[in-house]
């Protein structure tokens, strides 16, 4: 969905001169006075131009930050050469964890549904979500007796028959032949021991989940810091 953006057109005029231009330096104002506009736009102004008129226009795609002191004739398009469109994309890190959401809606486990993202100099090798193995009952559907006991969150893992999404990326990239030594995986929540410590010796060098599952308790704060993994909680 795009952002919908407010940004103004604002008149600068020096004798007979008059530049018009496209700007995003108005900020928390409606309806800014000339005198507001000529206070917020003292950094964008044509050298020797006063503001003499301010035009709200909104936009649902992008707005236009103008750079440097000279402004040349605007285009065909009424852009200015030395405009440029601003980046409103999610970055890296947002951009794989919400994949990992999506992944997580494959999960199969009935109790929490986790996704896992596997990625390479920003390249997806591999995803897996949580669930039983392949080729046997769902869980959902009475798969894993413990997921669908009253025990609580924590308890009676052991006897949980459930693959957690980082093992499942793992082996997804294992059994597809892809490289992840040195890569980033990202998770929908924070990984549990046991995964930790696949991920350490998989050679993945980076860990970025969406919430926690739980804090990491001191073993696992230790195992992180000897293994020199960087870990962190995402946007």
């Amino acid at each position: 969905m795009a952002r919908r953006i407010r940004y103004y057109e604002v008149a600068f005029e020096r004798g007979r001169e008059r530049k018009q231009r496209k700007c995003v330096c108005i900020r928390g104002v409606r309806k800014p006075s000339i005198e507001e506009a000529s206070e917020f736009c003292k950094g964008c102004a044509p050298k020797g131009m006063k503001v003499v008129s301010v035009l709200e226009i909104s936009s649902d795609t992008a707005h236009y930050l103008h750079i440097g002191d000279s402004d040349p004739e605007p285009n065909t398009f009424g852009v200015s050469p030395t405009a440029m469109i601003m980046d409103t994309r999610p970055s890296w890190d947002a951009y794989f964890l919400q994949l990992a959401k999506d992944v997580s809606l494959r999960s199969n486990c009935s109790r929490r549904k986790v996704g896992a993202v596997i990625v390479k100099d920003n390249h997806i090798v591999a995803t897996g979500y949580n669930g039983t193995p392949a080729k046997t009952t769902n869980c959902f559907n009475g798969g894993c007796p413990r997921c669908n006991s009253d025990h609580k969150t924590g308890e009676k893992l052991d006897e949980c028959l459930c693959v957690h999404a980082e093992q499942n990326a793992i082996c997804q990239a294992a059994k597809h032949g892809n490289a992840i030594d040195g890569g980033c995986i990202y998770v929908t929540c924070s990984p549990c021991l046991t995964c930790l410590k696949l991920i350490i010796n998989s050679g993945i060098r980076k860990v970025v989940f969406g919430e926690w599952y739980r804090e990491f308790n001191d073993q696992e704060k230790n195992l992180i810091r000897e293994s020199g993994i960087k870990v962190k909680k995402g946007e």
